[in-house]
């Protein structure tokens, strides 16, 4: 099988000198690199490019949810809150999302995080228990919309999925020794 494996190369080789179609859906976009760089958009449809000199990528570009990760936060008046939440949007400008960023689910990650962290440690748990689903989440959708539209990122909105206030319990084994942390009121 091995020594037939060089047939496969060169067909791949000499494919690379005809062009390709490639059909776009109406829920997607691309960028067109070619020879690298000069990163081009590629709307919806049927598109033909020269994969001797051409790379594409297509990705969703309609109305996307991102669920985030949970986060232990501390309040301004110092209460362990346990906290995660959700971004709703859509990619507006495809080249910025793909030419001048490198992962977007990663991307849209960290700044959302960020902007949790930012509101949820300059407030008050009493404030944030009581403005969670109106100034909170208007607050964070601000935040996240400001920071992400530089990627080609719309953001209809952020919010708050998961509100709680916790207790931290870690394990921790150090040198074949256990013990356990329990930080907290």
């Amino acid at each position: 099988m091995n020594a037939l494996s060089w047939i496969s190369e060169i067909i791949n080789w000499f494919g690379k000198f005809i062009p390709r179609l490639v059909i776009v859906r109406s829920t997607h976009a691309g960028v067109r690199f070619r020879h690298g760089r000069d990163p081009r958009a590629i709307e919806p449809g049927i598109r033909c490019y020269w994969p001797l000199v051409t790379e594409v990528e297509i990705i969703p570009v309609a109305r996307q949810t991102h669920n985030l990760p949970t986060q232990a936060l501390l309040t301004s008046d110092k209460k362990r809150v346990v906290v995660s939440g959700v971004v709703v949007y859509k990619v507006r400008d495809i080249v910025a999302c793909i030419a001048r960023n490198w992962d977007i689910a990663d991307t849209i990650n960290d700044i959302t995080l960020v902007a949790i962290t930012k509101i949820v440690t300059t407030h008050t748990l009493d404030y944030l228990l009581e403005h969670l689903t109106d100034e909170v989440q208007d607050k964070l959708t601000h935040e996240t919309k400001k920071k992400l539209r530089v990627y080609g990122i719309g953001v209809y909105w952020t919010a708050l999925t998961d509100f709680a206030e916790c207790l931290i319990i870690k394990n921790i084994s150090s040198d074949g020794k256990s013990g356990t942390v329990i930080t907290g009121e």
